[in-house]
């Protein structure tokens, strides 16, 4: 069984539809070399789950994996992405940023904010900006998840159906019932 990256599923079903000169690129191996796509969507809790991929000759370069962080924790990591890109430091250029997900309709106020306190210190934010102006809302397709298993597996990373699992990337979300146990068994706090 192949285990496929739904986030970068998300970028390759986005893709055809982020070509800022408006015409179609099915396939991410017919864009320019360089192509940043940043995914971000919802994660709940006033966290936003993302991750940034690259686009070369072969499909797709992952340059940082899934990952959740709070709006400004997120928008902070994607400009350290883009500043430790090795064919972009040396001249200072940005690659061309293309934004899908639903991050920035769920999270536009607070993304706004980053983006309007920080931008000027931070020209890779500006980048950014005008990157997420032009996002493209999507979810994954069936289409998009079937190609990348297939270049999993033909990768040789497939894995046997019983030792594929899920990736969490945030540790934990609740207590579990012997730790509200305990909390509820605790002497509560005297008031001030």
């Amino acid at each position: 069984m192949a285990q496929v990256d739904t986030l970068l599923a998300q970028a390759e079903t986005a893709f055809p539809l982020l070509n800022a000169d408006g015409t179609a690129c099915p396939d991410p191996t017919e864009a320019a070399p360089g192509n940043v796509v940043l995914i971000a969507n919802d994660a709940r809790m006033g966290e936003v789950y993302w991750e940034m991929v690259m686009a070369d000759a072969q499909g797709w370069v992952v340059l940082h994996g899934p990952a959740v962080h709070a709006p400004e924790q997120a928008v902070l990591g994607w400009a350290e992405v883009l500043a430790g890109l090795p064919e972009h430091a040396a001249t200072g250029a940005l690659p061309r940023v293309l934004a899908c997900g639903n991050a920035w309709g769920e999270h536009a106020d607070a993304l706004s904010a980053v983006f309007a306190t920080q931008m000027g210190d931070n020209p890779r934010l500006a980048a950014l900006r005008r990157a997420v102006l032009r996002a493209v809302d999507c979810t994954p397709s069936a289409a998009a998840v079937a190609r990348l298993a297939l270049q999993t597996h033909a990768a040789g990373q497939s894995v046997p159906a019983a030792q594929a699992q899920p990736i969490y990337v945030r540790d934990k979300v609740a207590l579990t019932t012997a730790e509200r146990e305990f909390a509820r068994a605790l002497p509560a706090a005297p008031s001030a």
